[in-house]
């Protein structure tokens, strides 16, 4: 609950001893994920995961649209790092990181989640020099 991305190894132990996302920290990403990584690099791929968090994570879960289906399962890194890291919807974010459904996220706590979908993709794709 402490958001803090110096401590990054020990949320990724805990976050990787729950089945769902053991499966995504364990799992190869899909080619055309790949492809999308590696065309928009690191920079792109950080302002593309902010962007994400922000309009599908961000605001309270009662003026999201069907909460717990906004991120899909393939195809873009993006949404694996999210799985991986319990920033798909604001449940896991409430489970997980301990930020109530109601509460608009902060620019703080965007800026944590889009550290830890970069700490994943850092870990999946190492050619890409986060």
């Amino acid at each position: 609950d402490r958001h803090d991305l110096s401590d990054v190894g020990n949320t990724v132990a805990c976050l990787e001893r729950e089945l769902i996302r053991h499966h995504y920290w364990d799992k190869s990403l899909d080619g055309k994920a790949v492809i999308h990584a590696m065309n928009k690099g690191s920079n792109g791929l950080r302002k593309a995961a902010e962007h994400r968090l922000r309009k599908y994570v961000g605001p309270p879960r009662s003026k999201l649209f069907r909460d717990g289906m906004q991120t899909p399962k393939k195809g873009n890194a993006i949404f694996y790092a999210q799985h991986a890291t319990a920033t798909c919807c604001r449940k896991c974010i409430e489970a997980w990181h301990g930020i109530d459904r109601e509460q608009t996220l902060t620019d703080e706590e965007i800026g944590y989640m889009t550290g830890l979908v970069m700490h994943y993709i850092g870990k999946k794709l190492p050619e890409l020099s986060l």
